[in-house]
């Protein structure tokens, strides 16, 4: 924006302030010949003669700059929450109530790695015990190390992490997580493209069958073969040579353990088969045992009503019996007679059988219970609606 406009205009602003300005508004432009096209171009207009032909191609570069930041203006994610936020990470805003304001924000905004209030809870904590960490022991933006970069978020806040307690143990657990998370966030989709791309070109028509294990470590060579700069420029250790020469040695384990590993999955699955094969058939026992059981069942409904017939009958040939006897009727007493002995008859017979039928009934339960209890009482209920349905 400074390029082509005044200063006054653009200021300090940052963020949705920035997206507000009106860049096509000619007044908040700076004169043409004080825009800045950059020191090759303006070497390149001091060849042109014409003082038009110049005129022309300043307001030309400067209608190009206008439709780049009304772009910029429109696609940037300048009024971002998360990115307004991220803003708390940088050192200078530790000490700040801004930051404290905004780390509480990103909590709220990181909820797949917060998770909880106390996880928040305990961010915040850390967060004021921060604000009171003395620079040097943050090792601030210019810190005393030589080795590290300073102007590197990334290593400040590993340094950070770094801290310890009196008791030894690392000072901001929870901020640090945090912090990790915020700053691992992707800025597009070009880093997993660009995996999907690599991995396409693995994966040409002779080489489909490529295991995932053998993928990644060829994406891992790739990787260690881009970080040195090429492959001539890998650095031959004592150490990769020995993993070289160890190779064949380890593929050879790798296969065999794959192989117990593939003969134990294939027992395990066997030693499954045949369990659900034994459960099968206690099922197919008990659906029997039920079916016995619920004839032994009616059975029983049966000779209880033959039983009740019996009684009614003696009851009649009782009431007869003594209706005859107070009338002097011989012939009816013999018929009551011959209709008690029938009843009776009938009545011990049915005691018996109903018996014979309540020992057989509990035999069956008896074995019914031992099926439920081979079973489990985890495949117990499965299998009693299965034999319902």
């Amino acid at each position: 924006m400074l390029m082509f406009m005044k200063a006054e205009v653009v200021g300090v602003k940052e963020g949705q302030p920035l997206v507000q300005i009106k860049c096509d508004d000619s007044s908040n432009w700076i004169p043409i010949k004080s825009v800045n096209v950059g020191t090759g171009t303006n070497a390149a207009l001091l060849t042109i003669e014409k003082e038009d032909d110049k005129k022309r191609l300043r307001y030309a570069l400067r209608s190009c700059l206008v439709a780049t930041v009304t772009y910029m203006q429109t696609r940037l994610p300048l009024a971002n929450p998360v990115l307004r936020d991220l803003q708390c990470l940088h050192p200078i805003v530790r000490k700040t109530q801004e930051g404290k304001i905004s780390i509480s924000n990103l909590c709220t905004h990181l909820k797949k790695v917060t998770k909880s209030d106390a996880f928040c809870d305990k961010v915040q904590t850390e967060w004021l015990m921060y604000m009171c960490e003395s620079d040097q022991s943050v090792n601030e933006w210019q810190g005393s190390n030589p080795g590290e970069d300073h102007t590197n978020i990334c290593a400040y806040w590993n340094s950070v992490s770094k801290i310890v307690d009196g008791a030894g143990d690392k000072k901001y657990k929870s901020l640090s997580a945090l912090v990790k998370s915020a700053l691992t966030l992707s800025h597009g989709n070009s880093v997993p493209e660009r995996g999907f791309s690599v991995n396409n070109s693995l994966l040409s028509k002779e080489r489909l069958g490529l295991a995932e294990k053998t993928i990644i470590a060829e994406r891992v060579v790739k990787e260690a073969v881009r970080v040195y700069g090429g492959v001539t420029a890998v650095p031959v250790t004592k150490k990769l040579i020995a993993s070289v020469r160890q190779s064949h040695a380890e593929y050879i384990l790798a296969m065999e353990n794959e192989a117990k590993n593939h003969r134990a999955e294939k027992q395990k699955q066997l030693m499954k088969a045949q369990q659900i094969e034994e459960k099968r058939k206690v099922c197919t026992k008990q659906e029997d045992v039920r079916k016995q059981l619920h004839e032994q069942q009616i059975l029983e409904e049966t000779q209880i009503n033959e039983q009740e017939t019996a009684r009614a009958l003696i009851g009649e040939a009782s009431k007869k019996l003594t209706n005859a006897l107070q009338n002097n009727d011989m012939k009816g007493a013999k018929v009551a007679q011959v209709m008690l002995t029938a009843g009776n008859d009938k009545l011990c017979e049915t005691a018996k059988q109903l018996n014979d039928i309540r020992q057989v009934k509990l035999r069956f339960q008896e074995k019914l219970e031992n099926l439920e209890r081979e079973l489990g009482p985890e495949d117990e209920q499965p299998a009693m609606k299965k034999m319902k349905k």
